[in-house]
């Protein structure tokens, strides 16, 4: 599989998603990787890579049941750090990097701490970038994790409808002023409106538990400005909650939860009045409308009811030293306007600093160029300290001139990755433009 980056001086304006689209129901390609610095001792490599099978299997079960039978996980490579001990069936992959994956294991982020989390910068039905998960809560997967963030089948499917269905969180967070954790809900009796404090979970029965001050252990503070508990106030659920079927994005945490919220009156009812984050980016969608309009269910249909999902799959991967990289860089004329610093000098510094800081012995580059004309300006060749200045010499006695014919310039750099037989060996390409194309349109 080829990764295609598109840079226009520096910035990030397309990149790749691993994940194949639903094939008969089921997602093909989903990356776990794990960070090379993840140093950890062979007996919890062993079960860091155990617990990753156990999550993804049980959550695409989970997915399976949650989507009423429209998605599971089909198949999952797991990218392993090259320092870590090789299972037998291991294979080398120069595919793939630490920064594809779509569940990523890394040192906590000190906000979350070891909480599952998704990175969402887009906005309501747009995919995340990637959960995240730490060594911890995957190694105490079957214990201390599931003990503390509940049933963690229910966990992937919560962090899974972020990333590829672009769905929110149904709950509040202590002190937020946007959505916070309690909120008033008024109600009318004979005596007039009654205002009365309630936990900020968009569930389908009112949930149960008690208000705790993390802090001192007794009872919750009242913010003097908003009459609502403070920043050290949380929910703690408590009795009995197992009439609550709904929502996955408001309480994961339940055993009995197996819906999404649905547009409906009683059943999985979606309450558009509790001030979450889902009702604010989606504008009151409930999380179901949401995740049927995704493009991953265009023309799918559930599969047959009496016919279970077939077992994830799972492939064990480590990296190829350093991996394989072709850049394509534009030398067209109008890389040389008349700014202080022209675009093709910036081109240069950035693909020339990149070779002599970032790129690490053994790792393969291609170098290619483009105006009007594609150039293969250097094969496919491992980086080491006695050829490194060449790649440098090359790139910076580039000269622009011509037209800027983006295809045969991307043409070219599959060619120098992958041969001219085009046999996908895998690796990346960065092409580096201005991205305005001027060229023959049969380019």
């Amino acid at each position: 599989m080829m990764r295609l980056v598109l840079l226009q001086l520096g910035f990030l304006i397309q990149g790749f998603l691993a994940i194949d689209p639903l094939i008969n129901n089921g997602y093909r390609n989903v990356i776990v990787s794990i960070h090379p610095d993840i140093n950890v001792d062979a007996n919890s490599q062993q079960t860091i890579i155990s617990n990753i099978k156990e999550f993804l299997s049980k959550g695409s079960e989970e997915l399976y049941s949650a989507t009423e039978r429209y998605a599971y996980i089909y198949n999952v490579n797991i990218l392993v750090p090259k320092t870590w001990n090789q299972p037998e069936d291991a294979i080398i992959s120069s595919e793939y990097f630490y920064e594809d994956g779509d569940i990523r294991i890394n040192t906590p982020n000190p906000l979350y701490m070891d909480n599952p989390y998704t990175l969402q910068p887009g906005g309501c039905g747009e995919r995340g970038q990637f959960i995240h998960l730490t060594p911890d809560f995957v190694n105490h997967l079957k214990d201390s994790s599931a003990e503390t963030f509940g049933p963690t089948r229910k966990v992937f499917v919560h962090e899974w409808s972020k990333l590829r269905y672009g769905v929110f969180e149904e709950f509040g967070y202590p002190g937020d002023k946007q959505y916070p954790l309690f909120y008033y809900e008024q109600f009318y009796t004979d005596n007039g409106p009654v205002q009365e404090l309630r936990p900020n979970f968009c569930t389908d029965e009112n949930l149960q538990g008690t208000r705790t001050d993390i802090e001192t252990g007794s009872t919750c503070s009242l913010d003097p400005q908003t009459n609502l508990p403070d920043e050290n106030c949380v929910f703690i659920p408590i009795g009995d909650n197992s009439a609550i079927k709904s929502s996955y994005m408001a309480a994961p945490f339940l055993e009995s939860v197996d819906h999404f919220c649905k547009n409906t009156e009683q059943t999985f009812h979606h309450d558009i009045y509790k001030p979450t984050k889902h009702n604010s980016m989606c504008d009151y969608k409930s999380t179901w409308d949401v995740i049927m309009e995704n493009e991953d269910f265009n023309g799918v249909k559930p599969m047959n009811i009496s016919i279970p999902p077939p077992e994830t799959k799972f492939t064990i991967m480590y990296p190829d030293d350093g991996g394989k990289f072709v850049l394509v860089l534009d030398r067209s004329a109008s890389m040389n306007d008349n700014a202080a610093e022209t675009r093709m000098e910036r081109l240069k510094q950035s693909s020339t600093r990149w070779i002599e800081y970032d790129v690490t012995v053994g790792t393969k580059i291609g170098l290619t160029s483009f105006s009007n004309l594609a150039s293969k300006d250097k094969d496919l060749t491992k980086v080491d300290d006695t050829n490194r200045q060449e790649f440098v010499d090359i790139i910076n006695h580039l000269l622009p001139n011509g037209a800027t014919c983006l295809g045969l310039g991307l043409m070219k750099g599959m060619d120098v990755l992958n041969g001219i037989e085009d046999i996908t060996q895998g690796g990346a390409i960065i092409f580096i433009t201005d991205g305005q194309q001027k060229c023959d349109p049969h380019h």
